[in-house]
């Protein structure tokens, strides 16, 4: 379940620095082309910043059910 929480969170961040792409002054990954894709550190501060509420957010929900 933990796991399933993980991934949640994860991709609701991503969403949102996908979101605020547009405000960013480049691209949100260090390298477009890279296999792995790492952000920069500006988009890697707002991940950091969603996926933190968004932790909380479903943990509280998951102890409520």
């Amino acid at each position: 379940m933990e796991q399933n929480i993980i991934e949640l969170a994860s991709e609701l961040a991503h969403q949102q620095v996908l979101k605020h792409r547009d405000e960013l002054e480049s691209s949100i990954y260090v390298n477009e082309s890279a296999r792995i894709r790492e952000y920069t550190d500006e988009a890697q501060e707002i991940f950091d910043r969603y996926y933190d509420e968004y932790m909380d957010i479903v943990r509280q929900i998951n102890k409520e059910i």
